[in-house]
């Protein structure tokens, strides 16, 4: 495998550059117990945050995982869009 230098890219490059941010991992491994576990609304309200806080953040979106700590109809509320 060749390993390149980074590119450093001006301010205008940067301006064209458009991310996508997802909010809710679909698997973590938690911290304390070292195993596998759905994901906890903090991240997901810890993630969104980080993707609103971009400037190169276009949308953001989920996976179909809700998270685990609330109830699936709660999880599950759509917003107007």
């Amino acid at each position: 495998m060749k390993i390149t230098k980074p590119t450093i890219l001006s301010q205008s490059e940067m301006e064209k550059i458009h991310a996508r941010s997802l909010v809710i991992d679909p698997w973590i491994i938690d911290r304390e117990t070292q195993k596998p576990r759905g994901p906890l609304l903090a991240g997901v309200a810890r993630n969104t945050r980080l993707g609103d806080a971009s400037d190169n953040v276009s949308s953001m979106y989920r996976m179909d995982m809700p998270p685990s700590d609330v109830c699936l109809e709660e999880a599950c509320i759509a917003g107007p869009f």
